[in-house]
């Protein structure tokens, strides 16, 4: 089979999930450029926004780096027909190789709208050409890794030295690096996120758990989409707490929500009534809009546990109900441009002005000019306090 030769664009700011060198993220119309074993070469276009200088070789149109097609997944989160594929042998230039030369371009536009495809079919003369320019070096894209503890306590005495010997199994970065890509750094259990909870000294940072673990599978290609999920390492702890049994993903949802289920209250209607006008929800908590609304769009997102006091959430709970936070407010300004602002608000006891005593937080639109003075904000729930 002839190798195939493509360009593939990588933008400063995108909506697709691309990790340079791991993962590119493309809609189905491209499949047909982009094949296992393909090679191609990353492409930039213009600056448009000084911001991203530093992120880039150059201001102006150019190709950075190279590698391989490997496999191709269907996005499994696409009701488009999106695809992954995975990058191998990705090598990052030099230096930059600009896309025009001095007297003409590498790439000969056969389409007044060439440039605007962000994947375009080359030969193997213009990869060589591109290539040749500069020296290429193989690519360890940062990222922390991560030390597995096994074993457990055998002495009661510490300290003293003992040697050990055990068999380990060996485990391909590349594909760590693809399953995060695709899945992302959030624990697919709780929702945990690293970064969000501990900022920048925590970015990056997630467990990648074999769904079938290497030492009963032995030698053999890993799919990194059906075969790897993220996991915080709690949530990972866990799926291996039985060595004689390795937990499914279903089955660590399945005891995240066992408390949630089973701490039910028949008498209130945030437990009976509104699993039915739900707007979204995850394994710990639901989003619906508040039945008395202070503005259009006024969301409430529950624990699913009956409890009544936000201060009584386990971590798991607060990191359910923060996800469904950042999730409403988003699809919200999706949805109303018009949107300017958020109050956030938690009621928590009858003289904090609790009426329904299953905790939940309020998430309220603003706009501009939907009151005539809104300094101040919440502490307009002593109005004479609002001022200030």
């Amino acid at each position: 089979m002839s190798i195939k030769y493509t360009v593939i664009t990588e933008n400063d700011e995108s909506a697709w999930d691309d990790q340079t060198g791991i993962v590119y993220h493309f809609p189905k119309r491209y499949l047909k450029y982009l094949q296992s074993s393909t090679k191609v070469l990353y492409y930039k276009g213009k600056l448009q926004k000084a911001v991203y200088r530093s992120t880039r070789m150059s201001d102006s149109p150019h190709y950075f780096g190279c590698g391989v097609i490997g496999n191709l997944y269907p996005d499994p989160n696409s009701d488009k027909g999106d695809w992954y594929a995975t990058i191998t042998d990705y090598e990052e230039f030099s230096s930059p190789v600009n896309a025009k030369t001095e007297d003409s371009y590498y790439e000969i536009p056969t389409a007044t709208n060439y440039w605007r495809n962000a994947v375009r079919p080359i030969n193997a003369a213009i990869f060589n050409a591109v290539t040749n320019r500069v020296t290429r070096k193989k690519t360890r894209l940062g990222e922390l890794e991560l030390d597995d503890v096994s074993g457990s306590l055998t002495s009661l005495v510490e300290g003293d030295q003992k040697q050990r010997y055990v068999t380990t199994y060996e485990r391909n970065p590349d594909l760590r690096r693809q399953a995060i890509a695709i899945h992302g750094n959030s624990c697919m259990g709780c929702g945990f996120n690293f970064h969000d909870f501990y900022g920048d000294h925590g970015k990056d940072y997630i467990h990648v758990h074999h769904v079938k673990p290497v030492a009963e599978s032995g030698v053999r290609e890993v799919d990194p989409v059906s075969e790897l999920i993220t996991l915080c390492a709690n949530c990972h702890a866990m799926v291996h707490r039985r060595k004689a049994s390795t937990l499914s993903l279903l089955d660590l949802r399945n005891l995240l929500t066992r408390s949630a289920l089973v701490n039910q209250d028949e008498s209130c209607p945030f437990c009976t009534e509104v699993t039915s006008r739900a707007v979204e929800e995850n394994e710990l908590a639901i989003a619906f809009l508040d039945g008395y609304p202070v503005t259009p769009g006024h969301t409430l997102i529950i624990p699913k546990r009956h409890v009544a006091d936000y201060f009584d959430l386990h971590q798991p709970e607060l990191n359910a109900i923060n996800q469904l936070l950042r999730s409403r407010k988003a699809c919200l300004q999706v949805e109303d441009p018009s949107i300017t602002g958020f109050n956030v608000g938690i009621n928590a006891g009858a003289s904090a002005g609790q009426t329904v005593f299953h905790c939940h937080i309020h998430l309220i639109p603003r706009r501009d000019g939907d009151m005539q003075n809104p300094k101040g904000g919440v502490r307009g729930v002593i109005p004479e306090r609002q001022k200030y």
